[in-house]
Formats: structure tokens, C-alpha cells, sequence
């Protein structure tokens, strides 16, 4: 499974203390998800990271807030 960076905060709270749980592979029609999730331990919220891969293989390039 392709890993995806850490992310530098909490969206809710700003914590920096996150904990990576399980991702989760899904195929859907012709391409892959990958859903990564993240547990903030100062604020106790859950929040999710989407990777979609085509069909190709070649994940688009991304620009945000992940390192």
C-alpha cells in the first residue's frame, strides 16, 4: 500500500500529537482509494486523508497542507 505523509496538525484543534490508524483500500469503478485515517490525542478527533489513484497508476501530484 502507497504511504502518504503525516500531516503537521489536527484540522480541529491544531494538536500536534496525532496517531496514524489502519488505511483502508477501496476499488471503485476505475480507480483506487486509499483512505487514511488519523486520530488527534489532545482533542480525541478523528480525521481522514483520500488518496485517489487512477487507473494508470500515477497518482495526481498534491498541494496542501501535508508534508
Amino acid at each position: 500500500m502507497e504511504r502518504v505523509a503525516k500531516p503537521y496538525f489536527c484540522p480541529f484543534c491544531g494538536g500536534t500529537n496525532l496517531l496514524a490508524d489502519d488505511p483502508v483500500e477501496i476499488k471503485a469503478e476505475e480507480e483506487l482509494w486509499i483512505i487514511y485515517h488519523w486520530i488527534c490525542e489532545d482533542c480525541g478527533e478523528y480525521f481522514n486523508k483520500v488518496l485517489i489513484i487512477p487507473e494508470s497508476g500515477e497518482p495526481p501530484p498534491q498541494k496542501d497542507y501535508w508534508d
